[in-house]
Formats: C-alpha cells, sequence, structure tokens
C-alpha cells in the first residue's frame, strides 16, 4: 500500500505508523518487489508505535 501512496506527488508527507519493526524489516529484506522502494521515498516517515495511541496524540507523529 505504501508503494501506492507514494506514486502521489502531491503529498507533502507520509507517516507510516507500525506496531513490530520486524514487519518493516521483513519487507525490506524480503518483498524488494512488493514495496519498490518506497521506503526510501524523501516525503515517507516511519513511526514503531501503537498506531492507536499515536492517533490519540498527533504530536507524537
Amino acid at each position: 500500500m505504501l508503494r501506492e501512496v507514494c506514486r502521489h506527488q502531491y503529498l507533502e508527507n507520509i507517516t507510516m505508523v507500525e506496531i513490530d519493526a520486524g514487519v518493516v524489516e521483513f519487507c525490506r529484506q524480503y518483498l524488494p518487489n512488493h514495496n519498490a522502494a518506497a521506503y526510501n521515498d524523501p516525503h515517507f516517515k516511519l513511526v514503531i508505535d501503537n498506531a492507536s495511541i499515536s492517533l490519540k496524540q498527533p504530536s507524537k507523529i
């Protein structure tokens, strides 16, 4: 999904909240064609946290 979001050049910032850093590392290592280097997009910010908590505290993101 991140790959598709990164295709929209008009977006200034893309923030993804993931609870498990291992999931991101797995995708980077074993699914490089699936994410199409989206994790390297300059607009992308990765936050490792519980999304339900982060959404209640937007200043934390």
